[in-house]
């Protein structure tokens, strides 16, 4: 979560102004002291305040030296022991908590080890910890990853990547192959205090090793760097010598911030997808509390762990969805399941050994993403579009049916021999009156001046005229523009105000240059370009009545048409125009072909669809289709692949990447490096990491240089996370095929139970 800037309202002055100064910018550079011990069945002192339990204590994420609060009903800040307030009684507006170093304190941000093996048993891990230090002679630490649940056996404390490389080559000759230099913060080594700054610039160092901070109201939140938090806060400085804020808050509130920020209820709004998500988070933090204790809290706000945005984050909807869901978790053999989600499966999740390694959970099997039945709807008018080729080289059926639904094009049917004859002045005046009528313009201040009408330039002026846009012509462009915006052939018919005006209606799209390239002012334009111009005119006020919505399946005559909480029932028009868009052109069709998820744009006459539209069709028919990363591509050069993987690994020039093992849904499990000293593998997870890519679902193309050397990759790939679990958009997409809540919970998890109940071993105090 990025810090915001905080401009305090008052002059700079003097002394205060230097002490301030020293404080916030000297003072920031410095990590602080260790935690005090709060590790235990306890957690550390009690709380000051009530909070309904199970309790969760989430790590706000913030630069690790300095914390703006804030509370509109000012704040009471007391020693973590004892409880006595700090400094004041109630501190109103805004405080600043800063890391401050006492004298000798010795920093180091980070360090770099040797990642050399995981296991999922401790045991295992600590004796394979002392047979390799004992052979190696450097230090070697075992850490826990809960993510993953494995321990992490990891070599030496180097302050370069240089020196970790280093080590990788003792650890090859004693035949370790699948290495990897990981960077971590380093435990501080001596003392600091937690100061407070008030809005005065006026500073106290406060004694104790951590507080609490508690709004004196309760109807109003606390603030972190201005994003609003329910319950209190726990300040403290982590073992790494980083400031740390703690919020406190029930297992619930904490999943009110969390649920949206995971899957946003206003692009997948349907209850059943996001109840599946809260179950799967509520899950989530139960069985990985704690898993962060070392440093004084149980989860992390970031992606890492799950995303967490506090009260900001709040919507009606999750809200709602964590409300019918209060307290339900799955379980696998009596426990909590370790619920992992993705966010974009790519038409198949994966076993979870294949990405995480060493990990084991018969809940978490790769499963198809598409619906076991297809349920196909035809929908066929009685008679097909001609089509409308315009003079200008476009198609014009899309937007000549709109103007007839809007009954704005009432005249004739659309038949391409009338639309290509030129307009009439009466019939450009006819339908330029129910266009100003539509956009809220004044239709009757004629007076009896309108030109002959028998050109583009006529055209436009009139356009000009009636809609006001003088001013805006002016503003938009000057004659200094004209060189880029009026490159064509037939720019010398137009003087200075007809270049202005065909630039600004260029830039809008109202006018399209002709197929030769020329602008052509004097063309007597035909019935079918004319309705297309003012089609742009009408689209540009917002101002045609067309809905946008999800076709969610169809009963007899009755089409489910809408958003999928609050979609109604309506029959189409035997008569109605189809379109269907591929790239990006409305194409007109006698036949549509609807699956439920289908976005759709619909007109309704009287109850009755008489214009129908599938936009952006040919995503295929996987439950996470309507992800805009279902399918990609990115492409690297070698030099910058190489960088990438230099990052952790040592292997001299990067010559080519094979793909030596796949998982069950395709996804790459294990990757050769060939590089010119040496070559290595990656498995799992840390291939999408090493290659910087979106998932491991994807295949290689190579393009070479002259001399036969790999030039660049291209990777062609599906999917966006780890493909592990509950896919979000694949949830989403099943309860747009009417699934429930429960299926899609069976369907991702494989025989787990839901529940109600916490959990019994889950205090959450």
């Amino acid at each position: 979560m990025a810090d915001r800037n905080h401009q305090f309202n008052r002059p700079d002055v003097g002394i205060k102004r230097t002490i301030f100064s020293f404080l916030f910018i000297t003072v920031l550079h410095f990590w602080v002291f260790p935690l005090a011990a709060s590790a235990g069945s306890g957690w550390g002192p009690p709380l000051p305040v009530s909070i309904r339990k199970p309790i969760v204590r989430i790590g706000i994420h913030t630069d690790g030296k300095a914390a703006r609060l804030e509370s509109a009903g000012g704040m009471r800040i007391q020693n973590a022991v004892g409880g006595k307030r700090i400094w004041k009684e109630i501190h109103q507006g805004l405080v600043m908590v800063v890391a401050e170093p006492s004298e000798g304190t010795e920093i180091n941000d980070s360090r770099y080890v040797v990642q050399v093996a995981s296991f999922s048993e401790e045991e295992n891990a600590e004796s394979f910890a002392r047979e390799l230090q004992a052979a190696i002679g450097l230090e070697t630490t075992v850490k826990f990853h809960a993510p993953a649940q494995v321990f992490r056996v990891r070599v030496g404390s180097f302050s370069t990547p240089e020196d970790a490389f280093g080590a990788t080559e003792i650890l090859r000759t004693r035949g370790y192959e699948e290495l990897w230099v990981a960077e971590e913060p380093v435990e501080l080594k001596g003392a600091a205090r937690i100061r407070l700054v008030d809005e005065r610039y006026n500073g106290h160092l406060v004694e104790a090793d951590s507080v609490f901070v508690i709004s004196d109201q309760p109807s109003a939140p606390l603030r972190v760097n201005g994003v609003a938090y329910r319950g209190i806060l726990k300040i403290h400085i982590d073992p790494y010598g980083r400031l740390q804020v703690v919020n406190i808050v029930h297992i619930e509130d904490y999943l009110r911030g969390v649920v949206p920020a995971e899957m946003g209820p206003s692009v997948y709004p349907a209850i059943e997808a996001l109840k599946a998500q809260a179950i799967a988070a509520r899950t989530y933090i139960i069985r990985n509390l704690g898993q962060f204790r070392d440093r004084g809290y149980d989860i992390c706000d970031t992606p890492h762990c799950q995303v967490y945005k506090g009260i900001d984050g709040e919507h009606p909807l999750t809200n709602k969805a964590i409300s019918q869901t209060s307290g339900v978790i799955l379980e696998s053999s009596g426990k909590p399941i370790n619920a992992l989600y993705t966010s974009t499966c790519g038409g198949h999740t994966e076993n979870v050994e294949s990405v995480f390694l060493l990990t084991e959970a018969p809940y978490l099997r790769g499963v198809l993403c598409y619906p076991e039945r297809i349920d196909v709807t035809r929908l066929e008018v009685e008679e097909p579009q001609p089509v409308i080729l315009l003079e200008d080289g476009f198609l014009g059926n899309v937007e000549i049916a709109r103007m007839r639904v809007l009954g704005i094009f009432t005249e004739f049917v659309i038949d391409p021999e009338y639309l290509a004859q030129p307009a009439t002045p009466e019939e450009i005046r006819n339908w330029l009156v129910r266009v100003l009528e539509r956009i809220g313009k004044p239709a009757d201040n004629w007076n009896g001046s309108m030109p002959a009408l028998a050109s583009l330039r006529d055209l436009v002026l009139v356009l000009v005229e009636k809609l006001e846009w003088q001013e805006r012509i002016r503003l938009a462009f000057t004659r200094r523009d004209f060189p880029q915006l009026l490159a064509y052939g037939d720019l010398t018919l137009l003087d200075l105000e007809e270049k202005r005006r065909f630039a600004y209606f260029l830039y809008r799209r109202i006018l399209r240059p002709f197929a030769d390239s020329t602008l052509r002012p004097d063309h007597h334009p035909s019935r079918g370009l004319v309705l297309r111009i003012l089609h742009e005119v009408v689209s540009g006020y917002e101002a045609i009545s067309f809905q946008e919505g999800k076709f969610l399946g169809r009963k007899g005559d009755s089409f489910r048409l809408g958003k999928i909480l609050n979609s109604k029932g309506f029959s189409i028009s035997k008569e109605a125009y189809l379109f269907r868009q591929v790239d990006g052109r409305s194409l007109p069709t006698r036949e549509i072909v609807l699956y439920p998820g289908d976005s759709v744009q619909y007109h309704l006459q009287d109850g009755v669809v008489d214009f129908l539209e599938l936009r952006n069709p040919g995503r295929g028919l996987s439950d996470d289709r309507s992800s805009p990363l279902s399918r990609w591509e990115v492409r690297y050069t070698r030099e910058e692949l190489e960088q990438k993987l230099r990052d952790r690994f040592s292997f001299g020039r990067l010559k080519d990447l094979e793909v030596v093992d796949k998982g069950v849904s395709g996804r790459v499990t294990e990757l050769l490096v060939k590089g010119s000293k040496r070559d290595f593998r990656i498995r799992g997870f840390r291939i999408r990491t090493a290659l910087g890519v979106r998932e491991t679902l994807f295949v290689i193309d190579r393009q070479y240089a002259l001399d036969g050397t790999v030039e660049a990759f291209l990777f062609s790939g599906r999917g966006w996370g780890h493909g592990v679990g509950l896919c979000q958009v694949g949830a989403y997409g099943m309860a747009l095929r009417g699934e429930s809540t429960e299926k899609i919970l069976h369907h991702y998890y494989r025989g787990v139970k839901i529940r109600k109940g916490y959990g019994s071993g889950f205090s959450g105090s």
